[in-house]
């Protein structure tokens, strides 16, 4: 399980590192483009302010007739002409800037989703290890409960456990002292009288004054 996970995550975190790259490349690239648009304004913008500054003299040319009127008409067509370049680069470079302000709102978005998946899945790990920590305290409960049974059965000493067989007879119940060779006939009343310290709950119920656990077990044609 911890390997499956390694290499999701591994597999998350290349994914999203090519995410980053590709994001940030696209950024470089378009700012170029509007650093490069830029440029070509201040240019054409330098363009349409010396036709217009040609066209005033030329305007004053013609007034004095030294100019013939039809080259005041092809300057005004070329500052026309330089401004309609000027807007239209203009255009490109709003165009472009809007462009890099989206890759770079998306770049936040794609770190902030990330950064805040890897917190939930933080929460969530957490929660999961809390629950197993959990079940393993739980189950390990169980184990001592169980191991200390049969150590207490298998084990311990004859002051650390007491086994007493119940048996029907003829004259009212009679009560013996079971062994390890003690015989165990059908209709049989054992009860185990367990007294390991270690296991779950004796330390405890010896602190509130109560007796050690009782267990009565019927046997059944055996």
């Amino acid at each position: 399980m911890a390997d499956l996970e390694r290499r999701q995550l591994k597999d998350r975190l290349d994914l999203s590192r090519k995410e980053t790259v590709a994001l940030k490349t696209s950024i470089e690239n378009v700012q170029a483009d509007v650093n490069t648009l830029m440029s070509q304004m201040r240019s054409e913008d330098d363009i349409v302010k010396n036709e217009e500054e040609h066209l005033a003299t030329m305007g004053r040319t013609v007034e004095r007739g030294l100019t013939p009127t039809n080259r005041l008409f092809d300057q005004r067509r070329d500052v026309a002409m330089a401004k309609s370049r000027y807007l239209a680069t203009q255009s490109q470079t709003w165009t472009a800037r809007r462009t890099l302000e989206d890759l770079q709102l998306q770049l936040y978005r794609s770190t902030e989703a990330r950064r805040s998946g890897l917190i939930r899945e933080l929460q969530d790990t957490s929660l999961t290890l809390e629950r197993l920590q959990s079940q393993l305290k739980a189950v390990a409960e169980k184990f001592a409960v169980t191991g200390g049974a049969r150590s207490a059965l298998y084990v311990r000493s004859a002051n650390e456990i007491d086994v007493m067989i119940f048996r029907k007879a003829r004259d009212g119940a009679e009560q013996l002292q079971a062994t390890a060779d003690s015989d165990v006939l059908a209709g049989d009343v054992i009860e185990i009288d367990l007294r390991p310290a270690r296991l779950l709950g004796a330390t405890a119920a010896a602190s509130e004054g109560r007796s050690p656990p009782m267990i009565a077990m019927p046997t059944r044609g055996q």
